[in-house]
This record gives structure tokens, sequence and C-alpha cells, in this order.
């Protein structure tokens, strides 16, 4: 029989950004597992987070599978470290779907999603593609380490991944916002129309005012299951710091796609 969660122990920061991240994903057409979280009384200083199983929604496949990571015993070191551009995922996702085009749609989409959640952690063991008869879409699991502040993306639309990894070693420490600017940058620069288009529909969903209510509704309707048995209200111990640098963050990437769009008009 195929398990309807699976487990995995963590503290209560990692916990509640996994249930904020699987709350706001299906707003840009991302599918994400179903979050719920125990609290046991012999308190270890952890919490358990039940993540539902995707296989039972489809055929859920890791992006792992299709981009062939166990299979390159050579492969160089930005790979070895998690790090891809969106060119080898296209590629890998044409050699193996049908609809591509479609699929690398949710693939940018998820892209530009993790740096709206700072998030730095998506290699190819926490996405994938989800088939459900005719349908395909891609999902994202294990998104505890989102709202991260110094950390990098792991996919780049740089041509050569291994180019932008060396690149990122000789920036120094700096905030979330700064290392990934540049990055940002080239995909506004250097990506079709389409795309550019899907950046501004995430600006447009994923504004200050949504993430603060994804933060209220939360707080006023999820709860932490003790013990099986008692239910505790989720009270989020940094949601006013999180919403300033969410909010930050954001205005960051909407004065990058002002900026492109001013230059694209005088370009014309």
């Amino acid at each position: 029989m195929m398990k309807p969660y699976y487990i995995k122990k963590r503290g209560l920061n990692d916990v509640i950004d996994e249930l904020i991240v699987s709350k706001i994903a299906p707003l840009c057409n991302l599918i994400s597992p179903e979050i719920k979280i125990i609290k046991l009384s012999e308190d270890d200083g952890y919490y358990r987070v039940l993540s539902s199983n995707l296989d039972l929604l489809g055929e859920f496949t890791l992006a792992k599978n299709f981009l062939k990571d166990d299979e390159d015993e050579n492969k160089d070191d930005a790979k070895k470290n998690g790090y891809i551009s969106l060119y080898d995922i296209w590629n890998a996702l044409e050699e193996n779907y049908q609809n591509a085009d479609r699929i690398m749609m949710d693939v940018i989409r998820m892209y530009l999603f993790d740096f709206f959640m700072a998030n730095y952690d998506r290699h190819s063991d926490n996405w994938g593609i989800l088939k459900n008869g005719p349908l395909t879409n891609v999902a994202i699991l294990d998104n505890e380490d989102s709202f991260d502040t110094t950390a990098y993306s792991r996919i780049t639309s740089n041509l050569d991944a291994n180019a932008y990894y060396k690149e990122l070693y000789k920036k120094g420490s700096l905030s979330f916002l700064k290392k990934n600017q540049n990055e940002i940058k080239r995909f506004l620069q250097e990506s079709s129309y389409e795309y550019i288009d899907l950046f501004k529909e995430l600006l447009d969903k994923l504004t200050p005012e949504v993430f603060k209510n994804i933060l209220d509704d939360i707080e006023a309707n999820e709860y932490i299951l003790v013990d099986k048995v008692n239910k505790e209200r989720i009270k989020i111990p940094y949601k006013n710091t999180l919403i300033e640098i969410y909010t930050n963050r954001y205005l960051m990437m909407q004065e990058l796609y002002n900026e492109y769009k001013n230059g694209y008009k005088e370009a014309r």
C-alpha cells in the first residue's frame, strides 16, 4: 500500500517555511505537497513534517531521473554542487516529453518563484514532473530552505552553469538580493517575451499584500497537531521580519523589471 505521507524531522522555523511555500505555490500554477505539522509530547526540540505523497496524484518523476544526474560520473563541479542551467533542463525535457515547451513554462515559473521565496535549494531531488492523464505539471517539494538571506539560486539562466558556479565564489558574502541581481538581470535581458510576461505575472500575483495575507491566514486557520490529538494554533515568531524582508526583495524584483521595461522602450 502506498504511503499517504512522507515524514521528516525539522526545527520550528523550517516547518513553518515549508508550510508557507505550500500555500503560495498554487498561486503560481506549481504543485506542492500538502503539509501537516506534528509535535510529540516527549519534546526533543523538533517537529515532524508530514508531506503528502505526490505519487498519489499521478505519475511523479524527480528531475534527477530525466536530468540523469546519477548516471553522469564525469559531471562538472557545478552539477556536483546542484547548479544547473535552464538550457540543460530544456534539452532534457525535449528528450523526454512531447510537450516540453509547455512544461518549460512551469520550470520558468518555478525558477522565478524561488527568487521571490529566496529558496536556494532547488536541486534535482526536490522538484519534478507530475503526470495525471493528459495533464503534466511541475511539482516542487522540500521547501524548508526558503526565505534564506544569504544564498544563490541553484538554477541559472547562464548558458554555462559551470561558469556561473565559478562566478559565485568571486563575490564574497552578500545578501540574497544583491547576490542574485545579476542573475535576474541576465534572465530579463536574454529571455523571450513570453518569459518576461511570466515574470510580470508573478509580480502581479506575489505582492507583499498577498504574502502578508497568506501568513495571516496560516495563523488564523492552520494548526500543529500535538500527539495526534490536541490542536495548537500556529504563531509565526518572525512574522514581521519575514514580511519586511519579503517586501524588500519584491521591490528589488519590481525595480529590475521596470529597469528592463524602460530600457526596452528606449531601444525601440
